[in-house]
C-alpha cells in the first residue's frame, strides 16, 4: 500500500508548496497519487492519457489603480476528452461531469509509445493472456480426451503466460513457482512501475516548472527507494545473497 506521503513537493519556497495544498481537498500526496493512477490506467486501456494544469489567480487593485494578478493555487488533475474536438471533461468532487475550457490552463498529453509500448500493447496483451486461462477449455479437453492430463495443460499455459509478462512482472498467482522466481517477478514489477512513474513525473515537472516557476526550485518527487534491484538480483545469482536476504531487499527495503 502506498504511503500517504509518497508524493512530495520539493522547493525552497514554501509559498510554492502552499499553492498545491490550497487546491487539494484532502492532502496533496493522496489526491495527486489518485490522478497518476488514473493516468496509468488510461494509458493501458486507451494508449493515451491527459493531465490538465489549471492555475488560479487573485486580483488586487494597487493604489495607483493598476490591477495586480497573483498566482493563488495550481490544480493538477487527470481528464478525459476528445482531442480532435478540443473537448475535455473532468469529474467534480460531487461526481458531476464538467466540461473544461482548456484555454484556462495547460493540457499535458501522454502517449503509451513515450513509455516504449505500442498504443494497443496492453489491450492485446490481456487478450492473449485470456487464451491461457486453464479453465476456459478444460471441460472440452476432458470430454474429448478422458485420459488427458489436466495438470500438463495447466503447466503449459502457465509457462506461456509467464513468457508473455516476463518484462513487466505481472503475476496472477504463485502456485508452483519457486521463491526465487517469485522474487524475480517482484523485481520486474517494481522496475516497470518505476519506469512508468518516472516519465509521468518528469513531464508534469517540466511543464509546471517552465510555465509557473522558471527561476525557482520545484519538482514533484515520489518517495521510491533508491535500491538497486538489478544489482541485488545479480548478487543473489552469484550466491552473495540468500533467498531470505533478497526478500528483505524487495519487501522491506533492507540493503544487504
Amino acid at each position: 500500500m502506498r504511503r500517504r506521503d509518497f508524493y512530495r513537493i520539493i522547493s525552497n519556497d514554501n509559498e510554492i508548496v502552499e499553492l498545491f495544498r490550497a487546491q487539494m481537498h484532502y492532502d496533496f500526496s493522496y489526491e495527486f497519487g489518485q490522478n497518476v493512477d488514473r493516468v496509468l490506467y488510461s494509458l493501458a486501456v486507451y494508449g493515451k492519457a491527459y493531465i490538465f494544469i489549471k492555475p488560479e489567480y487573485t486580483e488586487k487593485t494597487e493604489e495607483n489603480g493598476r490591477e495586480d494578478k497573483k498566482l493563488s493555487a495550481i490544480h493538477i488533475g487527470e481528464v478525459k476528452g476528445i482531442p480532435k474536438k478540443s473537448t475535455f471533461y473532468i469529474k467534480s468532487f460531487s461526481n458531476e461531469i464538467c466540461e473544461l475550457n482548456i484555454k484556462e490552463g495547460i493540457l499535458i498529453t501522454f502517449k503509451l509509445k513515450e513509455f516504449g509500448y505500442n498504443r494497443n500493447y496492453f489491450k492485446k496483451l490481456v487478450k492473449r493472456l485470456g487464451k491461457y486461462d486453464a479453465t476456459s477449455n478444460s471441460l472440452e479437453l476432458i470430454n474429448n480426451e478422458p485420459t488427458y492430463d489436466f495438470n500438463v495443460h495447466v503447466e503449459k499455459n502457465r509457462k506461456k503466460f509467464l513468457r508473455e509478462v516476463r518484462d513487466i512482472g505481472w503475476s496472477f498467482g504463485t502456485d508452483g513457482l519457486s521463491d526465487s522466481y517469485i522474487l524475480y517477478k517482484q523485481i520486474q514489477l517494481k522496475l516497470f512501475k518505476m519506469r512508468m512513474l518516472k516519465i509521468v513525473l518528469e513531464k508534469i515537472n517540466q511543464v509546471v516548472s517552465t510555465e509557473y516557476f522558471p527561476n525557482k526550485e520545484f519538482r514533484i518527487e515520489a518517495s521510491t527507494s533508491n535500491i538497486d534491484y538489478e544489482r541485488a538480483w545479480s548478487r543473489f545469482q552469484c550466491g552473495e545473497l540468500t533467498v531470505s536476504e533478497l526478500g528483505d531487499v524487495i519487501w522491506k527495503g533492507i540493503t544487504a
